[in-house]
């Protein structure tokens, strides 16, 4: 048994349209994302231009040692286990070269710490703003040591520690962000470090109040 379906010859003219339509519109997505793809391709100018500045970082700063291959380095992203554990934080670092990957489309920065110290870091080159913009907030490394901390907060981001009247941002600058917060509106919050063997309280201002150690 065969059916035969019969669509009026307007119908039709009006589904000829649409494909045109559709595949204009196809063609010029991919003219957009090839021109995309060509700016966003950083020129030698540009990162020669990089090379010299200064970074900070902090306990959300994301960099490997010198010596770890680029492919692993990449591929480690969105997994961490090959990060530098131990650096200086809130200590200039020195740019001392940088490079870019046309294969996976990422600027590898090479460090120089103040104590001699050397680690590199990357960042992906779409996305908006400046090169050294996109590289740092990739990496999550600080373009200055941000004039709102107090020279004992920033002593204790330095050592990884925390105090009582320290505000939540600096204290995540020192430690990162809570393994989970509990908010508890005008009450304040809890914020939960070490897989819960750490409570700090925090009040409505963003001000540390309290901590808790829990033994387990």
């Amino acid at each position: 048994m065969q059916l035969y379906f019969r669509l009026p010859f307007r119908n039709i003219q009006r589904l000829g349209g649409y494909m045109r339509s559709l595949v204009t519109m196809i063609a010029v997505l991919a003219s957009l994302a090839v021109a995309q793809d060509k700016a966003s391709v950083p020129t030698p100018e540009e990162m020669k231009a990089i090379v010299g500045k200064t970074l900070y970082a902090d306990a959300n700063s994301v960099m490997y040692e010198e010596d770890t291959a680029d492919s692993k380095m990449v591929g480690d992203e969105w997994v961490g286990h090959l990060k530098l554990k131990k650096f200086e934080r809130m200590k200039p670092i020195e740019i001392a070269s940088a490079e870019y990957l046309p294969d996976d489309k990422v600027a590898v920065i090479h460090l120089k710490f103040l104590d001699g110290g050397k680690a590199k870091a990357f960042g992906r080159v779409d996305g908006i703003g400046t090169l050294f913009e996109k590289i740092i907030s990739h990496a999550s490394l600080l373009s200055k040591v941000p004039k709102s901390l107090t020279d004992e907060e920033i002593s204790a981001i330095e050592h990884g520690s925390f105090f009582v009247g320290m505000s939540e941002w600096a204290l995540y600058e020192a430690m990162g962000p809570p393994g989970k917060t509990n908010d508890y509106g005008n009450g304040g919050k809890q914020l939960i470090y070490l897989d819960g063997g750490l409570l700090i309280y925090v009040n409505t201002e963003g001000k540390i109040i309290d901590r808790q150690f829990i033994d387990r």
